[in-house]
């Protein structure tokens, strides 16, 4: 069946491409990270609002496809560029497409509605996905160079059964240390865990996390929370959100109401999915950190989730948990302009 495609900038996004949108959501096929809320709440913090567009595909009987994307300027190989990039660029997790006609539209704008460009980027794409397809079958072949990245390998524990059975699968060693971390902490005071879902609490939680990230092994790698002022007002933004959309959920670890380590997670589709955790590096040898993930799967499961999603790239922890991994790639398109060209053929030719 034939489609139509327009573009709409994104304060003008037509009412049944959103409601189609959000039912992607809502049944798993999209992750909560790419749906239209989160996306905008990442670009009013990174200030790209103004440069949101979507792009919608129908056919005879509605909505079958929606592609956000926003327009920017790059420095690539020293090379000034215009990039069209995917609206999930800028912060998301397992990057896909939204509808069932996304390759087609994809390629129509590609090929006609995307005008003045050099690049188009899809990053964080599912290596098995649809987006990723997308990008590696796009037509218009005398136009375009390809290029693709490896990008994060995400673990994941897919849950059955109860935590019981989980961790008696695990090797000795591994059930051993779990028991003795909860152990070891008690000896030290009085430990306990704070749940965090409704926004009344945010503002606590926000100030147990950012207490946390202070004493943490991030400070001096300058990978905490402060050390951004966007990833402070996103998570001050996020987290509010999270809360109405009922997807909160997390722990902070304490111990005589001192919090020592958390886990910021949110929820979808029986889905369990960890955004950040962090521990206070004095704890590090008691194992504050594996306590507050250890509360967090066991979490999951009295939800009766069938995954537990580390996100992020593979990670030492996350692996003495996981039962499987994610792949993800970056697809970088070049185009027909002089720019464009030249800079993929450099890739090309030089492979980076």
């Amino acid at each position: 069946m034939p489609i139509t495609v327009e573009t709409l900038p994104w304060d003008s996004c037509a009412p049944d491409a959103r409601a189609f949108w959000a039912a992607a959501v809502d049944a798993g096929s999209v992750d909560l990270s790419c749906g239209a809320q989160w996306t905008e709440l990442s670009a009013n913090v990174l200030d790209r609002r103004d440069t949101l567009a979507v792009a919608i595909a129908r056919d005879a009987e509605g909505v079958v496809a929606v592609l956000p994307f926003y327009r920017d300027r790059r420095v690539i190989n020293r090379i000034p560029v215009r990039t069209i990039e995917l609206a999930g660029n800028m912060v998301s997790y397992h990057q896909e497409a939204i509808g069932s006609a996304w390759v087609e539209l994809f390629n129509h704008c590609v090929g006609e509605l995307w005008q003045d460009w050099d690049v188009v980027i899809g990053a964080n794409l599912l290596t098995d996905g649809v987006a990723h397809t997308a990008f590696t079958t796009v037509q218009h072949h005398d136009k375009l160079f390809r290029q693709e990245r490896a990008g994060d390998t995400s673990p994941y524990i897919e849950l059955s059964g109860e935590w019981t059975s989980y961790l008696a699968g695990k090797p000795g060693p591994f059930r051993s240390l779990v028991k003795r971390r909860d152990r070891r902490l008690s000896e030290l005071g009085v430990a306990t865990t704070r749940w965090y879902r409704d926004e009344a609490a945010v503002a606590e939680l926000l100030s147990a996390m950012l207490a946390i990230e202070d004493r943490s092994w991030k400070v001096d790698s300058g990978m905490n929370i402060k050390a951004s002022g966007d990833e402070a007002r996103y998570y001050a933004a996020l987290l509010p959100w999270l809360a109405r959309a009922g997807r909160l959920a997390a722990n902070v670890e304490m111990l005589d109401d001192n919090p020592l380590a958390y886990s910021l997670c949110y929820l979808q589709n029986r889905r369990y999915a960890q955004l950040k955790t962090s521990f206070d590096n004095e704890y590090r040898q008691v194992g504050i950190g594996m306590v507050a993930l250890k509360n967090s799967v066991v979490d999951a499961y009295s939800h009766g989730c069938t995954e537990y999603d580390f996100l992020g790239d593979s990670m030492r922890h996350k692996l003495e948990w996981a039962t499987h991994q994610r792949a993800h790639v970056a697809c970088f398109l070049f185009g027909g302009s002089l720019r464009g060209r030249a800079l993929g053929l450099a890739k090309a030719w030089f492979g980076r």
